[in-house]
């Protein structure tokens, strides 16, 4: 009798872990939860043959074919962004001809009293210097386009003698496309950094913006994310997002009118995005992706500017300059991750 409970008793434990080895292999292939996530193209991608058959984010389907996901990117230094100023908390040196020196230059402000003789801020209190300090940054170059516009900082760190930090900026689409003569470029943050990060000194520091000390920006603005294209507002336009692989001369094409910036002009395929809603703020598409015959954007909004251009102009189409375009199915799908920059 007991060698029969034995026996039992391990044919039970077998079952149960042949049971559980079939789950996490079939459900479960990244280790994380997919019950939230649509259905996907289920062919896998002959070049790995272990990609995971739908998307781990949880996507909300929007009309036919579009899927929307949305998170907060949150690595930026918190900044007082609205402030009266009373004085300049140091001013930019200059160079041998009096000219103000290019570069990077920060002040790191130690208690409340001595912020108040700078700046007078409603968003501030003595509090904050429990833990953190604000370091002032100041920017001071030349450049031939237009004005960049300041995303975050983070990564303060001294290296030796030396400071540094990254910053994330972009330039709006219509923007980029603006070429001038060089003008004067002075910016001015104040950022508020956590004490464990960086040493206190009372000193004025140069420091190195995205690892460099004479041109601050590392040509990130030279990424084109998207194109608008402008079409015939008199033709019925679908009620949900939706998205084609236009070829120029086609009848989708003349059925909405499409017009395209001149310097692209000469492009045969498109993928074009229909969005029914404009943004309320700007934002870029910082990644593209073709995977298992689908398409994924991630899309990052900027609640902390708005886009002149879509205040002008009615938008609804985008051309996503995606250059090859064969990879995609047929019917393709498109994933947008949004991502709303704190």
């Amino acid at each position: 009798m007991k060698k029969l409970l034995f026996n039992l008793f391990v044919i039970l434990l077998l079952l149960a872990l042949l049971t559980s080895c079939n789950v996490d292999n079939t459900d479960n292939v990244s280790g994380e939860s997919t019950d939230e996530a649509p259905e996907a193209d289920t062919e896998t991608d002959t070049n790995t043959n272990a990609d995971v058959a739908k998307p781990l984010l949880p996507y909300e389907k929007y009309g036919n074919k579009v899927y929307f996901a949305f998170e907060e990117k949150d690595i930026y230094y918190s900044e007082i962004e609205n402030y009266e100023e009373i004085e300049s908390c140091f001013e930019i040196p200059l160079d041998n001809d009096g000219h103000k020196k290019s570069g990077a230059y920060m002040k790191i402000i130690g208690s409340y009293d001595e912020l108040s003789t700078y700046i007078a801020s409603s968003e501030i209190d003595a509090s904050i210097f429990n833990s953190s300090y604000v370091v002032c940054v100041k920017q001071f170059f030349y450049d031939g386009r237009n004005e960049k516009r300041l995303i975050g900082y983070y990564r303060l760190e001294l290296n030796g003698n030396e400071y540094s930090i990254l910053l994330d900026y972009y330039r709006t689409v219509e923007q980029a496309l603006n070429e001038q003569d060089l003008r004067p470029y002075e910016y001015t943050n104040y950022i508020i950094v956590p004490k464990s990060c960086i040493e206190y000194t009372d000193q004025i520091q140069q420091i190195k913006v995205n690892e460099k000390n004479d041109i601050e920006f590392d040509g990130k603005e030279e990424y084109q994310s998207h194109g608008y294209i402008s079409f015939n507002e008199g033709k019925g336009l679908p009620e949900n997002p939706t998205s084609w692989v236009v070829k120029k001369g086609s009848e989708l094409e003349k059925q909405y009118g499409f017009e395209y910036p001149d310097k692209y002009s000469g492009v045969e395929y498109r993928v074009v995005l229909y969005l029914p809603n404009e943004p309320s703020c700007d934002f870029m598409i910082t990644e593209k992706e073709i995977k298992n015959g689908n398409l994924y954007l991630t899309i990052e909004k900027y609640l902390q500017y708005t886009n002149e251009y879509l205040n002008k102009n009615d938008v609804k189409f985008y051309d996503l300059h995606i250059e090859d375009s064969s990879e995609l199915s047929e019917n393709y799908d498109v994933y947008i991750l949004v991502k709303t920059v704190k």
